[in-house]
C-alpha cells in the first residue's frame, strides 16, 4: 500500500501464499515420485546385480570342470600306447601264423587266412593309435578355447558387477536425497 492505496504488488502478495503452498505441495509430490522411482531403480539394479553374481558363480564352477576334462584327455596317451602294443602284438602273431602256415602244408590256407586277418587287425589298431593323439589335441584346443572364453566372460561380468554396485550406491544416495527433499517440502507446506 502506498498512501493508503492498494498496489498490484499487494494483490500479488495476497495471492502468493496459496500459489506457494500449491507449488510446495506439487514439489513434495514430485520429490516423492522421484524417491519412489529411485528406490524402484535401486531394487531393479540390485536384482540384476544378484543375477550377474549368480552367473559368475556358475562360470567359476564351469572352469574346474573344463580343467578336469583336460586332465582326463591327458589319460588318452596310455590308451594310445596300449593300442600301439596291440598292433605290434597282432603284427607279430600274423608273422608267426604265416611261418606256421609255411610249415603246415595242407593247413596252410587256413593259417594264411588267419595271418591276413591278424595283419588287418594290426593295421586297424595302428590307425586307431595314430588317431588318438589327433583327437586329444583337437579336444584339448576346444577346451582351451572354452576356458579362455569363460575367463573373458567372467572378467567382463565382474566389471558389470562393479558398475552395478556403483549404480546401486548412487541410487541409494539419490533415493535418500529425494526422500529428504520430499520431507522438507511437506514440512514447509
Amino acid at each position: 500500500m502506498i498512501n493508503g492505496a492498494e498496489t498490484p504488488f499487494d494483490t500479488d502478495r495476497a495471492a502468493a501464499p496459496g500459489a506457494i503452498d500449491f507449488a510446495l505441495r506439487r514439489n513434495a509430490t514430485d520429490a516423492t515420485v522421484v524417491a519412489e522411482r529411485a528406490s524402484k531403480a535401486q531394487r531393479m539394479a540390485t536384482a540384476t546385480g544378484d543375477e550377474v553374481r549368480f552367473l559368475i558363480a556358475v562360470m567359476r564352477k564351469i572352469m574346474p570342470a573344463m580343467e578336469m576334462a583336460e586332465r582326463s584327455l591327458l589319460q588318452a596317451d596310455p590308451m594310445k600306447q596300449m593300442l600301439e602294443n596291440v598292433a605290434a602284438t597282432a603284427h607279430l602273431l600274423a608273422l608267426n601264423t604265416e611261418l606256421q602256415a609255411d610249415r603246415a602244408g595242407e593247413g596252410a590256407p587256413v593259417l594264411a587266412a588267419l595271418g591276413e586277418e591278424m595283419r588287418a587287425l594290426a593295421r586297424q589298431a595302428a590307425r586307431a593309435g595314430q588317431a588318438v593323439p589327433e583327437l586329444v589335441e583337437a579336444v584339448s584346443q576346444d577346451i582351451a578355447l572354452g576356458t579362455a572364453l569363460i575367463t573373458a566372460a567372467n572378467e567382463a561380468l565382474q566389471g558389470v558387477t562393479e558398475q552395478f554396485q556403483a549404480l546401486i550406491s548412487q541410487l541409494e544416495v539419490t533415493a535418500q536425497s529425494a526422500g529428504r527433499h520430499a520431507t522438507v517440502l511437506r514440512d514447509m507446506s
